[in-house]
Protein backbone atom coordinates (compact mmCIF):
# COMPACT_ATOMS: atom_id res chain seq x y z
CA UNK A 1 0.00 0.00 0.00
CA UNK A 2 0.74 3.44 -0.90
CA UNK A 3 0.34 7.05 0.15
CA UNK A 4 -0.82 10.26 -1.19
CA UNK A 5 2.14 12.76 -0.26
CA UNK A 6 0.32 15.43 -2.64
CA UNK A 7 -2.21 16.80 -4.76
CA UNK A 8 -1.92 19.21 -6.95
CA UNK A 9 -3.47 21.80 -9.33
CA UNK A 10 -3.18 23.97 -12.06
CA UNK A 11 -5.65 26.95 -12.22
CA UNK A 12 -4.74 28.29 -15.34
CA UNK A 13 -2.73 26.38 -18.08
CA UNK A 14 1.10 27.21 -18.04
CA UNK A 15 0.14 28.34 -14.23
CA UNK A 16 2.25 27.05 -11.32
CA UNK A 17 0.69 24.05 -9.47
CA UNK A 18 -0.46 24.73 -6.34
CA UNK A 19 -0.90 21.94 -3.48
CA UNK A 20 -3.99 21.27 -1.84
CA UNK A 21 -5.45 19.22 1.18
CA UNK A 22 -8.22 17.32 -0.85
CA UNK A 23 -9.87 17.30 -4.52
CA UNK A 24 -12.97 15.86 -5.99
CA UNK A 25 -11.30 13.61 -9.59
CA UNK A 26 -14.78 12.84 -11.59
CA UNK A 27 -15.35 10.07 -13.87
CA UNK A 28 -13.64 10.49 -17.34
CA UNK A 29 -12.63 13.99 -16.61
CA UNK A 30 -9.84 14.25 -14.34
CA UNK A 31 -9.21 16.76 -10.89
CA UNK A 32 -12.11 19.22 -10.70
CA UNK A 33 -10.91 22.85 -10.67
CA UNK A 34 -7.45 21.68 -13.02
CA UNK A 35 -6.98 23.29 -15.62
CA UNK A 36 -5.48 20.33 -17.72
CA UNK A 37 -8.38 18.12 -17.00
CA UNK A 38 -10.96 17.61 -19.18
CA UNK A 39 -13.21 14.67 -20.73
CA UNK A 40 -12.65 12.51 -23.81
CA UNK A 41 -8.67 12.13 -22.98
CA UNK A 42 -6.89 9.37 -21.26
CA UNK A 43 -4.45 11.47 -19.41
CA UNK A 44 -6.95 12.94 -17.18
CA UNK A 45 -4.40 12.79 -14.23
CA UNK A 46 -0.96 12.49 -13.81
CA UNK A 47 1.38 10.39 -10.90
CA UNK A 48 5.11 10.64 -10.17
CA UNK A 49 6.16 9.24 -6.82
CA UNK A 50 7.45 10.89 -3.74
CA UNK A 51 11.36 9.05 -4.79
CA UNK A 52 10.89 10.18 -8.30
CA UNK A 53 10.36 13.62 -7.46
CA UNK A 54 13.44 13.77 -5.24
CA UNK A 55 15.67 12.52 -8.34
CA UNK A 56 14.59 15.43 -10.63
CA UNK A 57 14.94 17.86 -7.60
CA UNK A 58 18.97 16.39 -6.85
CA UNK A 59 19.35 16.17 -10.33
CA UNK A 60 22.86 17.87 -11.56
CA UNK A 61 21.71 18.29 -14.87
CA UNK A 62 18.57 20.40 -15.85
CA UNK A 63 16.27 18.60 -17.68
CA UNK A 64 14.28 20.02 -20.45
CA UNK A 65 10.45 18.86 -18.76
CA UNK A 66 11.64 19.47 -15.14
CA UNK A 67 9.91 23.37 -15.21
CA UNK A 68 7.09 22.06 -16.99
CA UNK A 69 5.87 18.92 -16.12
CA UNK A 70 4.18 18.72 -12.15
CA UNK A 71 2.46 15.65 -11.54
CA UNK A 72 -1.83 16.01 -10.60
CA UNK A 73 -0.87 13.29 -7.16
CA UNK A 74 2.57 12.50 -5.59
CA UNK A 75 2.50 9.34 -3.87
CA UNK A 76 4.81 7.03 -1.47
CA UNK A 77 5.60 3.65 -0.79
CA UNK A 78 3.67 2.18 -4.01
CA UNK A 79 6.07 1.11 -6.68
CA UNK A 80 3.43 2.19 -9.39
CA UNK A 81 6.18 3.13 -12.02
CA UNK A 82 6.18 -0.90 -12.26
CA UNK A 83 2.54 -1.29 -13.28
CA UNK A 84 1.22 -1.82 -17.00
CA UNK A 85 -1.30 -0.51 -19.03
CA UNK A 86 -4.52 -1.36 -17.72
CA UNK A 87 -3.54 -1.97 -14.03
CA UNK A 88 -6.59 -0.12 -11.95
CA UNK A 89 -5.34 2.03 -8.67
CA UNK A 90 -7.48 3.25 -5.93
CA UNK A 91 -6.80 6.12 -3.92
CA UNK A 92 -8.97 8.13 -1.50
CA UNK A 93 -12.75 7.48 -3.18
CA UNK A 94 -11.63 7.74 -6.43
CA UNK A 95 -10.87 4.96 -8.84
CA UNK A 96 -8.10 5.07 -11.76
CA UNK A 97 -6.91 2.84 -14.91
CA UNK A 98 -3.29 3.40 -15.52
CA UNK A 99 -3.42 4.45 -19.38
CA UNK A 100 0.38 5.07 -20.59
CA UNK A 101 3.38 4.30 -18.86
CA UNK A 102 5.82 6.57 -19.61
CA UNK A 103 6.42 9.85 -20.16
CA UNK A 104 7.89 11.17 -23.34
CA UNK A 105 11.67 12.67 -24.02
CA UNK A 106 12.88 14.91 -26.43
CA UNK A 107 16.60 14.73 -27.95
CA UNK A 108 17.38 18.05 -27.12
CA UNK A 109 16.98 17.78 -23.38
CA UNK A 110 20.97 17.70 -21.95
CA UNK A 111 19.71 14.51 -19.72
CA UNK A 112 18.90 12.48 -23.07
CA UNK A 113 21.92 14.16 -24.68
CA UNK A 114 24.06 12.81 -21.93
CA UNK A 115 22.82 9.25 -22.52
CA UNK A 116 21.86 9.00 -18.91
CA UNK A 117 17.45 8.05 -18.07
CA UNK A 118 15.59 10.64 -16.43
CA UNK A 119 12.99 9.71 -13.76
CA UNK A 120 10.45 11.77 -15.20
CA UNK A 121 10.73 8.86 -17.98
CA UNK A 122 10.64 5.62 -16.24
CA UNK A 123 8.52 6.62 -13.23
CA UNK A 124 5.66 8.63 -14.65
CA UNK A 125 1.95 7.36 -15.11
CA UNK A 126 -0.75 8.99 -16.58
CA UNK A 127 -4.19 8.01 -14.98
CA UNK A 128 -8.21 8.29 -16.72
CA UNK A 129 -10.41 8.39 -13.70
CA UNK A 130 -12.68 5.22 -13.57
CA UNK A 131 -14.82 6.14 -10.52
CA UNK A 132 -15.17 9.62 -9.12
CA UNK A 133 -14.37 9.92 -5.57
CA UNK A 134 -12.82 12.71 -3.24
CA UNK A 135 -8.49 11.80 -2.40
CA UNK A 136 -7.57 13.52 0.41
CA UNK A 137 -3.22 14.03 1.34
CA UNK A 138 -2.72 10.90 3.47
CA UNK A 139 -5.12 8.42 1.73
CA UNK A 140 -3.97 5.29 1.20
CA UNK A 141 -3.24 4.43 -2.51
CA UNK A 142 -3.00 0.49 -3.74
CA UNK A 143 -3.72 -1.47 -6.26
CA UNK A 144 -6.79 -3.11 -7.08
CA UNK A 145 -6.33 -5.03 -10.71
CA UNK A 146 -3.14 -5.79 -12.30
Amino acid sequence: MGKVEAILVSKEKKSTRIEIEEGMFREDYGLEGDAYSRSGTERQVSVLSLEGRSAVQNEVLDGLCFERFMETLRISGLPLYKTETGTRVSAGGAVFEVVKDRKKCYPECSIVKSGRVCSLKTEVRFLKVIKSGVVRKGDTVEIILE
